[in-house]
């Protein structure tokens, strides 16, 4: 039986809270913290909040290849999507030592050198298509 997406939410929160919330999950000590401020000031927040979301123009996926020998099989795991590439880059740094990574753990470029084991990082343009095409299954 599926539970309902709201009851995994309420799950999720009433076992991570953050602040004083209602019955709802809705993080009431946030709500406080906005309503001390003038309507002025909630605005220019608002804002400065949106502002950096419209300066956001792409993000970098990292995902790691390894390469699995003596059939080739490629095993990728997406680590993470980021908001820019210092971010991107420190978290190859915070993985490269741990186990799995650390077999193989430099950033590769692949126009340099072709498909090895290691991390990779593709800046996307946000609202793009990425894959324009159909596909076959063979």
């Amino acid at each position: 039986m599926e539970t309902d997406p709201q009851e995994q939410v309420l799950t999720w929160l009433a076992a991570h809270p953050y602040g004083e919330q209602d019955e709802n999950g809705v993080d009431l000590s946030l709500l406080r913290e906005n309503l001390k401020l003038t309507p002025e000031q909630r605005w220019l927040k608002h804002q400065r909040v949106w502002g950096t979301v419209l300066e956001v123009k792409s993000v970098f996926l990292l995902e790691h290849l390894h390469i699995l020998l003596p059939q080739e099989e490629q095993n990728v795991k997406t680590i993470g999507v980021y908001s820019s590439k210092a971010e991107a880059l420190a978290a190859v740094e915070r993985l490269k030592a741990q186990p799995g990574f650390v077999e193989s753990p430099r950033l590769i470029d692949p126009q340099v050198e072709g498909v090895v084991s290691g991390f990779y990082l593709d800046e996307l343009p946000l609202n793009k298509d990425h894959w324009a095409e159909g596909f076959v299954t063979v």
